[in-house]
């Protein structure tokens, strides 16, 4: 028991990673990265991802298999400036993805774009990063209007669809666009090692 938290506190010298140390790097089909809208993202998500399982057998247990990987979409929150220029700047993007006239629907190269989710440690240093590939905001949220909440702001959120992401590690690695096979022990020197991360395969 000793022998764990002793583990425990070396582990400590690390740090916590904090979930208000983050970067939004994100970029639309006509206006290309912007920081604003970046710096107005009051919330964020690190992105997960499943499998879709089926199974196996006849007699006995039934064993599980993935056959697809599923990738949760990603939502982010950005407060609103009086001019509601986030607002037009998402309504804008969102326009290019169809003819609201004609409902004819654009190719998807015209209006996706990647977007970049970077966990930051007390000196500012990004120590893991995601890039979500080829995303589209699939869903603007309303805005409500109320005047109970005088003291309040808009808060727009926006919900992305994406094709897969890349996430980056510390060290620089990545783990291309199905997972990081290998050792899971985080040692870091203390009985173990880093989690080493496979050949990232081609996109």
């Amino acid at each position: 028991m000793s022998s764990n938290i002793e583990r425990f506190k070396a582990n400590l010298k690390y740090g916590i990673a904090r979930p208000t140390l983050y970067n939004v790097i994100i970029q639309s089909p006509s206006r290309g990265i912007s920081e604003e809208i970046g710096m107005m993202a009051e919330e964020a998500e690190i992105p997960g991802k499943s499998y879709s399982t089926g199974t196996l057998g006849v007699y006995g247990p039934q064993i599980k298999f993935p056959y697809l990987e599923v990738y949760s979409d990603l939502r982010c929150s950005f407060i609103c400036s009086a001019d509601m220029w986030e607002k037009i700047w998402f309504d804008e993007w969102h326009g290019r993805i169809s003819n609201a006239k004609s409902g004819y629907f654009f190719y998807p190269d015209t209006y996706t774009r990647d977007i970049k989710i970077q966990q930051l440690n007390g000196s500012n240093q990004i120590t893991y990063e995601v890039v979500a590939k080829k995303a589209w905001p699939v869903t603007i949220d309303p805005l409500a209007l109320s005047y109970k909440q005088q003291n309040n702001y808009h808060v727009l959120t926006v919900t992305f669809a994406y094709q897969y992401f890349i996430d980056t590690y510390t060290d620089g690695t990545t783990s291309g666009d199905s997972g990081v096979p290998g050792s899971s022990s985080p040692g870091r020197g203390i009985g173990g090692s880093l989690p080493t991360p496979g050949t990232p395969e081609t996109v």
